[in-house]
């Protein structure tokens, strides 16, 4: 296998009102046998970013190495790589055999060669017996395992992967995702992996891109950056519920300092004391998370420093969890909390603020100024 590496790649196309960089100075790197997902919203540049890699797109700018070798004049057919799509991709009128065989057969290998890497790849994706159906017989699971084995076959110094699982149930993602990560330990492969799902980046990568509007925000592993964001857009982008956050000033009250707004006052952290003395008198933004939002009777940490009173204005319970969206003072926010509490709409509750779990961003940047539980912080 091979490592990849990006040093400062932009991508501009040309439009009626002159060009537009949609990939803007990306630079990192995917070491050998190292899974790698870049995630994002859409448009962020994480296909386009993908496709440059394979070859399907010209880099404007910057340079790409495979195995290292500089890559940016080299087809995509040469370049040793095999595509995963999100819509399959196979050929209709091809059984399984023939569409996983079809790369092998254009290279004109031995019969037997081809059939022992089919038969073996099929063994690994659990589709051997389908190998002599169509593509119209089989669920869109099996497609993608059709789609999967073609790469397989070839056995490309780097897998590729653009959103493969989109087009599948949730039932049958989340069990591609656990087949994917059992396939690349197999495999010992090098993959780059595309996908909108930050759950699907967290569940299966070493470590994450995390893109927005063509740029890298954070390079990280899943819970670095689940931990320790650097800045509020990946902070409210990973996470299985978006993080809640709350505009307001840092003030100090003797030796404590409180987060405070028009509706809100939280004492903050001990923990994060020392960092944020710096900050007092500026504007920051509180982020916590769902699971870290308690229901006062069940909380062991309750104070007058982080309480607050709420309305449930809605409750949806997802089996052994709960998210309520609630409203305190002029802030809406959800919270995680156990689904067999007595809770029930337009109930009033106390809630209790995790605030050793808290996170502080620069309002204006949006820049971290302090993480969860770290005590350690910069202030613009």
């Amino acid at each position: 296998m091979a490592n990849v590496v990006l040093k400062n790649v932009c991508k501009s196309f040309e439009t009626k009102k002159g060009y537009k960089e949609v990939v803007k100075n990306i630079s990192f790197s995917c070491e050998d046998k190292e899974f790698i997902i870049l995630v994002g919203p859409s448009g962020c540049g994480k296909s386009t970013t993908l496709r440059m890699i394979a070859g399907l797109e010209e880099v404007t700018q910057g340079e790409i190495y495979i195995d290292g070798q500089l890559v940016n004049d080299v087809p995509a057919r040469s370049r040793d790589i095999a595509m995963v799509f999100q819509n399959y991709a196979l050929y209709p009128h091809m059984n399984v055999f023939e569409n996983m065989s079809f790369g092998l057969r254009l290279q004109n290998q031995p019969k037997k060669t081809i059939e022992k890497q089919v038969t073996e790849a099929a063994e690994i994706l659990k589709i051997k017996d389908h190998l002599t159906k169509l593509p119209k017989d089989l669920s869109g699971g099996e497609r993608q395992r059709v789609a999967l084995g073609r790469a397989i076959v070839r056995k490309p110094k780097v897998f590729l992967f653009d959103e493969p699982l989109s087009n599948l149930d949730a039932e049958m993602r989340e069990s591609m995702r656990a087949d994917l990560r059992q396939l690349h330990a197999y495999l010992k492969a090098t993959m780059i992996y595309v996908t909108h799902d930050q759950i699907e980046a967290m569940t299966m990568a070493d470590r994450i891109v995390v893109l927005k509007s063509g740029e890298v925000h954070q390079f990280a592993e899943p819970l670095e950056l689940y931990k320790n964001p650097c800045n509020r857009f990946v902070a409210g982008f990973i996470g299985n519920q978006r993080m809640n956050f709350f505009d307001g000033e840092l003030k100090k009250k003797g030796t404590d300092i409180y987060f405070t707004n028009e509706s809100v006052s939280l004492k903050t952290h001990t923990v994060h004391a020392p960092a944020l003395k710096q900050c007092v008198g500026t504007k920051v933004t509180l982020g916590i998370r769902p699971e870290n939002i308690y229901d006062k009777i069940y909380a062991t940490n309750a104070s007058a420093g982080n309480t607050l009173k709420a309305k449930i204005n809605i409750m949806l319970p997802t089996g052994e969890y709960a998210l309520l969206n609630l409203q305190t003072g002029n802030h809406k926010l959800i919270a995680k909390v156990n689904a067999y509490e007595k809770l029930a709409e337009n109930k009033q509750i106390d809630i209790v603020m995790d605030m050793s779990k808290a996170h502080f961003f620069d309002t204006t940047s949006g820049k971290t100024v302090c993480h969860m539980a770290d005590g350690h912080a910069s202030c613009p």
